[in-house]
């Protein structure tokens, strides 16, 4: 039998053995595959059909890719879409799938099919006679693939905004059927996710995220301003003891500081992470250890040891604390209390001098 119009074959890597000419071999379409790929393909002549109604004729098609799980869809046109373009189009598609218009396929000679009104991609070599693909009234187009017999099999269609992938063509990217519904599911979980970790309602985040961003914009400007202070307080503010290779600073602020522990953080910096920061504003303090000290040199201890001589009240836990209360004038004498202190917990403990006994063999 002569072959009707272009001929269609498979391409099949398969090691020479397993198949030698005269064996008898049975092929067979995935059916939820073949499905799945024909509800994107069905969605993208819908799609094409929403462009050129919401953006005008000039929306034309230059190219496609349908999967069973995704399918781009590349146009003409010479700008970005707003976000109300993509919502109208997106409202516009997903009313026509609602409708469950009938599809329709048709084989007419191509002039008379062009003549009808279908659209035909012009890079697209035809033959003499044409398949044309109808979907109700509204979408018509020259086509040979697979298709679902009405638009309501395709279920829910989600687009993304379009990206520019070249001079003059866009590309959307659409998911629908059982890819849309996954793709559903996995943004309600990051939004229920980034909801707890918020402790925000999902549709609360959007004003969440930017009181966020309003107070990390403050924080950064609140630190630029900070090493500013620093960097200029000079050398009278800043005293420093070192004690076993454990170095020591104590930085005086401005009196009306009442958050202390960035600056802590800031001057512990000055000690390469084996030190102890200690800041002063007023009657105000703060105290922060290097990591690695924390153990043997525990913030609480080195703050009670300072109020010995300094007074106040306050206390800590770990590798910081802070409190207040204490005497100005009496900072550089508690500072040297810090000092041995210090110099106490790191002496090593003394050797045990070797049991006596009477001689005797055992």
């Amino acid at each position: 039998m002569q072959p009707q119009g272009e001929a269609i074959r498979h391409r099949v890597e398969m090691p020479p053995a397993k198949l030698k000419p005269g064996d008898h071999v049975h092929a067979a379409v995935d059916a939820p595959r073949r499905r799945a790929v024909a509800r994107h393909h069905s969605a993208t002549h819908l799609l094409h059909r929403a462009l050129r109604d919401v953006l005008g004729e000039g929306a034309v098609q230059a190219g496609s890719s349908v999967q069973p799980d995704y399918a781009t869809f590349d146009f003409r046109f010479p700008r970005a879409l707003t976000a109300e373009e993509v919502d109208r189009v997106s409202a516009l598609l997903n009313e026509k799938i609602r409708a469950n218009l009938v599809r329709r396929v048709e084989e007419l000679p191509l002039e008379e099919a062009i003549a009808t009104g279908a659209v035909a991609l012009f890079d697209e070599k035809y033959g003499e006679r044409v398949r044309v693909v109808s979907f109700g009234d509204w979408a018509r187009e020259l086509c040979g693939g697979t298709h679902v017999e009405r638009s309501g099999e395709i279920g829910i269609a989600l687009i993304s905004t379009d990206r520019s992938i070249g001079a003059g063509v866009r590309r959307i990217e659409m998911r629908v059927g059982a890819a849309a519904e996954q793709q559903i599911r996995n943004a309600e979980r990051v939004l229920r996710e980034l909801g707890d970790i918020l402790r925000t309602a999902p549709s609360e985040l959007p004003a969440r995220v930017v009181a966020l961003q309003t107070e990390v914009k403050r924080l950064e400007k609140d630190a630029a301003n900070l090493r500013q202070r620093l960097a200029a307080g000079g050398s009278a503010q800043l005293e420093e003891a070192e004690v076993d290779g454990v170095r020591l600073i104590l930085q005086r602020v401005d009196d009306q500081e009442k958050d202390l522990l960035p600056y802590a953080d800031q001057v512990l910096n000055r000690a390469n992470g084996n030190g102890v920061a200690i800041v002063i504003a007023g009657r105000n303090f703060a105290f922060k250890v290097a990591s690695p000290l924390a153990d043997r040199l525990p913030a609480n201890d080195l703050i009670q040891a300072f109020r010995k001589v300094a007074g106040g009240k306050g206390g800590g836990r770990g590798q910081v604390g802070q409190g207040g209360g204490i005497d100005p004038n009496r900072v550089d004498d508690a500072f040297k209390s810090v000092q041995d202190f210090v110099r106490k917990q790191l002496k090593p403990p003394p050797r045990p001098s070797p049991a006596s006994g009477g001689g005797g063999n055992p």
